[in-house]
């Protein structure tokens, strides 16, 4: 399921959240993607479990470059650095976010909103 909505082609980018059994589950699913169209695996979370074994084929089969994101994936002083800088560019206006809010109890239609889906 998860190969077919790529339309035959492999992600470029996976952020993955959750890792433990999903991560296991998007293995598969990238080594049943023909080709070798390079992905980035990110791992940014592990809410689903600690460990996520990679399948040595898949190794082989594709350009995969596993790696991590969090506090300890780089200096925090060029986090800090980093950060205000975008906070001064948010304070100076020089970026808008489009949005739109809705009540509680609209939350389903918020969601379809940002599927490109008409309301419920």
């Amino acid at each position: 399921m998860i190969a077919a909505a790529f339309g035959g082609r492999g992600p470029e980018l996976v952020l993955d959240y959750l890792w433990g059994t999903p991560a296991e589950s998007a293995f598969e699913a990238l080594h049943s993607i023909p080709g070798a169209a390079p992905t980035n695996y990110v791992e940014v979370g592990s809410v689903a479990g600690e460990g996520a074994a990679v399948p040595a084929s898949l190794l082989r089969s594709r350009p995969l470059r596993l790696s991590g994101s969090g506090i300890g994936s780089f200096p925090m002083d060029r986090y800090l650095v980093q950060g205000m800088a975008y906070l001064q560019v948010l304070a100076d206006g020089k970026i808008t976010v489009d949005a739109t809010t809705y009540p509680l109890e609209q939350c389903t239609d918020a969601w379809n909103a940002g599927l490109g889906l008409a309301p419920s």
